[in-house]
This record gives C-alpha cells, structure tokens and sequence, in this order.
C-alpha cells in the first residue's frame, strides 16, 4: 500500500500532527485545549505516568514555579511531576484559551500542602512550551 502525503510535508508528519491533536466525534482535528493539558498534569500526578504531558510538550519545554523560583527542563519538570510531590490539581477555571497561550487557575495539594494556583502557558504548534505556575498557600 501507498501512502499519500499532503502538498505541505511527508505522510509521517502529518501521522504526527494527528496523534497530538485529538479528532471530534464529527471527525474534525482539534488542538488540545487548557483542559486537557490540565488533564495531562493531573494524570500525570495522580497515575505517576508522565506520557501524557510528554506528548502535549516541545522539546525544550520549561516549567517555572514563581513561587518558589524554581525553573525545570522538560525532563525535570516531568520526573518532577511523577515524583509524589504533587498529588493533584483540581477545580480548574480557564480563563484564556487560544492557539498560542493558556491561562487560568486551579487548586493543587500535596501531603502536607494545599494551594490555590495561577497558570499561564504559551503554546507553539499546539504544544505547551513555556509554562509559568504561581500559588498562595490556603
């Protein structure tokens, strides 16, 4: 069998934009929105199983807590995030949504800790490049 490629690259690369993106019940290509990198946090936190949030990163993905003023590469912020340090993030609310940046809040817990937290991340390509996280200990 043959495989067909676009007029814009090779049939891998476009095997490769398919797998990120997720496809609608109508068969549409969608980007991954906040919520799903959310998701992708908290499974990540809850599973001990950093695939998801590998998949929604670029290569050189940093993850910086304000907070504490702590800067992560990508493969420090994903052995950070199977670590036991956080254990979930919850009560999301997404305040910006678009193609190239995410904001909003969530609440996160740990064993001896709970915040309520403010993201900001930017996207390229429909994956999170930069990710900023600030919180205030309640």
């Amino acid at each position: 069998m043959r495989t067909k490629t676009g007029p814009n690259g090779s049939a891998e690369r476009h095997v490769k934009e398919i797998k990120r993106c997720s496809i609608s019940n109508k068969g549409e290509i969608k980007m991954p929105t906040a919520t799903d990198f959310l998701n992708a946090f908290r499974h990540g936190f809850r599973e001990k199983d950093a695939s998801q949030l590998d998949a929604l990163t670029t290569d050189d993905f940093v993850f910086t807590s304000i907070s504490s003023g702590t800067h992560r590469s990508k493969t420090e912020a994903l052995e950070w995030l199977v670590s036991g340090d956080c254990l979930s993030i919850d009560d999301y609310v997404i305040i910006q949504d678009t193609d190239d940046c995410i904001a909003g809040t969530h609440s996160g817990s740990g064993k001896d800790w709970t915040v309520n937290a403010f993201f900001f991340a930017k996207k390229v390509n429909g994956k999170a490049s930069e990710w900023y996280v600030t919180g205030v200990s309640v």
